[in-house]
């Protein structure tokens, strides 16, 4: 399973998951104050650090796609990857916390931790080791100098 699913295709699909809890257990609807504008905050931002990522990856001319570690020409350090090495997928949690908010629910909000468990271990860690060995020293230089998520 791992390094199988695009991420983006993740997103939506924990985005589904969280949209049914809400709707099937409406007994779990909290209410939020200020859900639709904390929604379209982390929204925004999440989208934005997305963007950052993927600007970051076209500089440096390497693939997006962590299903192709083959692909990957080089270890990006700049930009917003220097305050984080998976600003994708950081991104990616802001947006379905967004959503969560804005759902209201808190059999929704489950979907987080799921959603970070599985990056990490069926994305994460086997980008990391495909990148170590690619790359060697360099890349666990960047691991120690640039914190996983934050």
């Amino acid at each position: 399973m791992a390094l199988k699913m695009p991420p983006l295709f993740l997103l939506v699909g924990y985005i589904a998951m969280a949209w049914c809890i809400a709707m099937f257990m409406p007994q779990w609807h909290i209410k939020i104050p200020g859900a639709l504008f904390i929604c379209l905050w982390l929204v925004l931002m999440g989208g934005l650090i997305v963007s950052a990522a993927v600007v970051g990856f076209a500089r440096a001319k390497t693939t997006m796609d962590p299903r192709s570690p083959k692909n990957t020409v080089t270890v990006v350090t700049t930009g917003i990857y220097r305050f984080s090495r998976n600003p994708m997928y950081l991104g990616f949690a802001m947006i379905l916390t967004g959503v969560c908010i804005w759902l209201g629910n808190l059999g929704s909000f489950l979907t987080l931790p799921l959603f970070v468990l599985y990056l990490n271990h069926f994305q994460i860690l086997p980008e990391e080791a495909d990148l170590q060995k690619k790359f060697g020293k360099a890349y666990v230089a960047y691991k120690k100098q640039v914190r996983r998520w934050l």
